[in-house]
């Protein structure tokens, strides 16, 4: 499979989770088209009870996901778990749900 920048790879998982939300009756915006790459919200969702939603879309063409979350936000400065400070990372990261989606084959991408 052909090595596609990040930013592209996004953008497809992006727009497939937007389109599934639309056809399933939410009003949904892409927010990196308005606001440059915002931290922890690819995607501002609405229902219709007003009620918002932001969704975080995590895209791969391979079998993992880079999350930008790792161990080490749990150990403290000696080497000992705080799960305070796991926490507190945590909730600062994640604001809403997250959507994960894979990508590829030679039908997603045939001219490559």
């Amino acid at each position: 499979m052909a090595n596609l920048p990040t930013y592209v790879l996004g953008a497809i998982g992006e727009h497939q989770v937007l389109s599934r939300l639309l056809l399933l009756g939410y009003n949904a915006a892409i927010t990196n088209l308005s606001v440059e790459n915002t931290e922890s919200t690819d995607i501002l969702c609405r229902d219709y009870k007003g009620h918002f939603c932001a969704i975080q879309v995590k895209t791969t063409a391979e079998d993992n996901w880079k999350t930008g979350i790792s161990h080490k936000e749990f150990y403290d400065d000696n080497g000992q778990i705080d799960l305070a400070k796991g926490r507190q990372f945590l909730e600062k990261k994640i604001v809403g749900p997250w959507v994960f989606v894979q990508v590829g084959g030679p039908s997603v991408f045939p001219y490559i």
